[in-house]
């Protein structure tokens, strides 16, 4: 079979500019015996994606062209846009009924569209095709994001970033990588409407800032998307008064040393587990760092003498926390603790 190979010549014919293809012989293509009326030709095949140019579709590398029996230069592997125009001619087909198939490729020769017909040589022909997404990763976008208050990464203690699409693993990147355009590329993904999860996180992986949303994606026509991250966390300020139900006591007085602090979410989750986060009862409110929610607070503080204090286990005092608010010592709420006997 021989290959039809390109000429130095510019098509100066029905399509300016365009590249020919020549052939010094027939392929094997076309009729067994055509008949004697049947004429040889040209063949000018253009190409679209989706209803859009090459110029459009600055994602598509190479174009790959497939006609069974014929044997094409370089593979059937040809530039998207040759000479100003989006396709190729091939000159000196043999008369009959041709197949042919058409994949465009990206710049790590991902097939990204295809499309097939056939057409027929009783001299030259124009073929249009407009070749159609394929099915399977055939997209990507740039990701990055913004965090509240318009803080840097260093400003909120953020190192890293993670990023997880359509609930699969999770992606890590560095959180400046994601603050200016274009940011952080996903994989590639089918086209189409995604999930996207974000988290920001601080040296010891805790979160602190979040976004989840859509992120929607084209066949090489990628985008650069941009989330505002919010707070996932707020913050719980807890004092506590020891009494004797009737009048207030200190922790020196009340021979009590050790207070012992958990909160449970209406879910019944403890935060500590059940283990209590244990506290000198001198030192102070404590602050807590918590996922935004309503918690019931059970605190209890004893001494080395067996003394005792509570607070109300059958009717616990309740707190809410609300995501980016984080009360300080002087607004902290106070819980009081009764004396057990």
């Amino acid at each position: 079979m021989k290959a039809r190979v390109l000429t130095a010549l510019v098509a100066a014919l029905s399509l300016g500019g365009c590249i020919i293809y020549e052939n010094p012989g027939h392929g094997g293509g076309g009729y067994t015996n055509p008949p004697a009326s049947a004429l040889p030709g040209d063949l000018t095949l253009s190409w679209s994606f989706g209803g859009r140019s090459c110029a459009q579709i600055s994602e598509v590398r190479s174009v790959v062209v497939s006609i069974p029996g014929e044997g094409l230069e370089n593979g059937g592997v040809y530039s998207c846009r040759s000479g100003g125009f989006d396709g190729i001619r091939l000159a000196d087909f043999a008369p009959g009924f041709y197949s042919f198939s058409v994949r465009a490729l990206g710049y790590a020769n991902e097939e990204l569209f295809s499309a097939s017909g056939s057409f027929r040589i009783d001299g030259s022909v124009s073929v249009g095709v407009d070749l159609l997404p394929v099915f399977g990763p055939n997209s990507y976008a740039y990701v990055f994001w913004s965090l509240p208050g318009g803080q840097s990464c260093s400003q909120a203690g953020i190192e890293t970033v993670v990023l997880s699409i359509d609930g699969g693993a999770f992606e890590s990147h560095r959180c400046e990588d994601g603050m200016y355009q274009p940011g952080v590329r996903t994989p590639m993904l089918s086209a189409g409407r995604h999930s996207i999860e974000i988290w920001a996180l601080d040296d010891w992986g805790y979160d602190w800032f979040f976004a989840q949303s859509e992120l929607e994606t084209w066949v090489a026509a990628p985008i650069a998307a941009e989330y505002s991250l919010r707070w996932s966390v707020g913050g719980v300020a807890l004092a506590w008064q020891l009494t004797d139900g009737v009048f207030g006591e200190s922790c020196y007085g009340a021979g009590i040393d050790t207070v012992y602090i958990d909160l449970e979410d209406m879910d019944g989750n403890l935060v500590f587990s059940g283990s209590s986060d244990m506290l000198p009862c001198d030192s102070g409110p404590a602050l807590y760092v918590l996922a935004p929610g309503v918690y019931r607070v059970f605190i209890s503080a004893t001494g080395p003498w067996g003394a005792l204090y509570e607070s109300n286990p059958l009717n616990p005092p309740v707190v809410t926390v609300t995501a980016g608010v984080f009360p300080g010592e002087l607004e902290a709420r106070t819980v009081q603790l009764y004396a057990v006997y």
